[in-house]
């Protein structure tokens, strides 16, 4: 009996340093991808003329950079694309960048649904190589990234996050959150 509740307890024990092991790793990764994406990374994807738009090609705007990671089937990216054009004016001085990996016909149509296709200071861009988590380490649809004008990391999420959330970061400039 003693024998069997020894067993036990040394399971248990393993059990507890394995998941101990896994939870330390998965932190781990997360701060690592977050040091990665800490400045804006060097990407590239294509506009609606399958031209290659590199991330210097961009304007630099005063309050900094937004980059949304989207897809128009998505009830989150819509839901963020509505309360996006009911605050625009709160972005007229930051560069909001949408990436999709749909044809450029389903992001133009998606865009023009919310009434922001051809708008100053917003950019849509094709994801068609699927580079983007290779760019930003996030694979969640949808995902957000803010950057100040220097193009320092002030948050990135996954999932829906608060538009306001984000226009108070710009206003800021200088907290980071994840």
């Amino acid at each position: 009996m003693v024998r069997r509740e020894q067993l036990l307890f040394f399971f248990f024990i393993a059990l507890l340093a394995s998941l101990g092991f896994l939870v330390f790793n998965r932190i781990k990764e997360k701060n690592t991808n977050l040091e990665q994406i800490s400045i804006l990374p060097e990407f590239y994807f294509f506009d609606s003329l399958g031209n290659t738009v590199y991330w210097n090609d961009l304007e630099t705007m005063e309050k900094g950079i937004v980059v949304f990671y989207v897809n128009s089937t998505c009830s989150l990216c819509q839901e963020e694309f509505s309360f996006i054009k009911n605050h625009l004016d709160d972005f007229k001085d930051a560069q909001l960048i949408f990436v999709s990996t749909e044809d450029f016909e389903d992001i133009r149509k998606f865009a023009k649904e919310f009434e922001l296709w051809g708008r100053k200071g917003l950019t849509f861009l094709q994801d068609r190589e699927l580079r983007f988590s290779s760019f930003f380490h996030l694979e969640t649809v949808p995902s957000t990234l803010v950057y100040n004008a220097e193009g320092s990391l002030l948050g990135a999420f996954k999932g829906m996050v608060s538009i306001k959330k984000i226009i108070q970061l710009l206003n800021d400039g200088s907290r980071k959150e994840s």
